[in-house]
């Protein structure tokens, strides 16, 4: 049995999902469809309603590329996201980094950006202590700015 469709990250939903195809052998375009219809909630059949009731022959492999079309986030959306939309909050630092980088992920967004994105939303006194760790490994040679701090 399928997850929920995960409209939020469609993209990592459909990961999932062949992930599962593939334990289970499932290689039939007609029968990942069917898995994919039946768990679909009815308000998102009615985006992929055409190619239910069309001929086509690989209706899983349009049925995705429609339903990821419409529901993955734009690049736009998430370069706005990660420098307006996202806080600390109660996750870890490391934590945070991990989701701004999947939200980077884009040739557009050099890590040295994403780095500044990232410390402007630390805490002042953590953001201190990281600039000046950062600055340190630099100058002793250290293992060359693979601190994992950015």
């Amino acid at each position: 049995k399928l997850s929920l469709f995960w409209v939020d990250k469609p993209e990592i939903w459909f990961y999932q999902v062949e992930a599962q195809f593939h334990i289970c052998n499932i290689t039939q375009e007609d029968t990942k469809f069917n898995y994919l219809v039946a768990q679909l909630e009815p308000k998102y059949i009615e985006n992929i309603w055409d190619i239910i009731n069309g001929n086509r022959s690989n209706k899983y492999t349009s049925a995705k590329q429609r339903l990821l079309s419409i529901f993955k986030e734009s690049e736009n959306k998430r370069i706005k996201r990660l420098i307006t939309g996202m806080e600390l909050g109660d996750m870890k630092s490391t934590q945070l980094l991990r989701k701004m980088r999947s939200l980077g992920d884009t040739d557009d967004i050099s890590d040295k950006v994403l780095r500044t994105l990232w410390l402007e939303k630390m805490p002042n006194h953590v953001r201190s202590v990281l600039i000046v760790k950062r600055r340190n490994v630099r100058k002793i040679g250290g293992n060359g700015g693979q601190d994992g701090i950015g």
